[in-house]
């Protein structure tokens, strides 16, 4: 740490590697491979970050994949993805947290920017809003070249750690879906809980055609302890 430059913005320099490796539990094949390295990770002293990112991915599909609506064809891919991430102090009242990521895809290239920007004026209440946009290039089997951007909020209010209420609100600019889950959280009695959950699903099926589904959950816990 202390041979570090701009000791007063840096805390320390934190290179890295982290390996994940996926099998197939029937079969035993290895079925996805990332090595993360992490040539430039720097913690900052304000508790934020600033990094840089590259994987190599190794991916056996043994089924499709629809990554939002694109068609990939289950083979064998091997493709390179570079990543830069920034926070900054998740301590102060407004904070922002935001990634770039670009790079081939499967057969073809992607590339992402997510950021959400949070409003925490207390320990009670949090808000945010998250912008992902993702730009893929001649992915897929039909070679597909579009943008799809999803907006979000959530929020969580919390009057004492007993009750929470959590909600969530997404949509999809391309399709218009909108979908949103919404959770009251009551903790009325020691270890007992009342919750009840809401969410709307929309999205579009094989065929294209539009689906909704709504849902309501109550469940309802009590615990006597002797």
């Amino acid at each position: 740490g202390s041979l570090l430059p701009f000791r007063k913005a840096l805390h320390a320099f934190e290179p890295g590697f982290l390996p994940e490796l996926y099998w197939q539990a029937s079969t035993g094949k290895l079925i996805e491979r990332q090595m993360w390295f992490f040539p430039l990770w720097f913690n900052l002293q304000n508790g934020g970050y600033l990094g840089y990112s590259v994987n190599p991915i190794y991916q056996g599909l043994t089924e499709p994949f629809e990554p939002l609506g694109v068609h990939i064809d289950a083979a064998d891919y091997h493709f390179f993805r570079q990543q830069v991430w920034l926070s900054t102090d998740p301590s102060k009242i407004v904070n922002l947290l935001g990634q770039v990521d670009w790079g081939t895809y499967f057969n073809g290239r992607l590339t992402s920017v997510d950021c959400t920007l949070q409003f925490a004026p207390s320990p009670h209440l949090s808000l945010s809003g998250r912008f992902n946009r993702n730009r893929f290039d001649k992915v897929g089997a039909p070679q597909v070249t579009k943008t799809v951007d999803l907006y979000s909020i959530e929020g969580r209010l919390a009057l004492n750690p007993r009750l929470q209420l959590i909600g969530f609100y997404q949509q999809n600019a391309e399709d218009r879906s909108k979908n949103y889950n919404i959770r009251l959280s009551w903790e009325y009695a020691p270890l007992s809980y009342l919750y009840i959950v809401l969410n709307k699903f929309d999205f579009h099926d094989d065929l294209s055609v539009r689906q909704v589904e709504d849902h309501a959950i109550v469940k309802l816990s009590y615990l006597k302890q002797i």
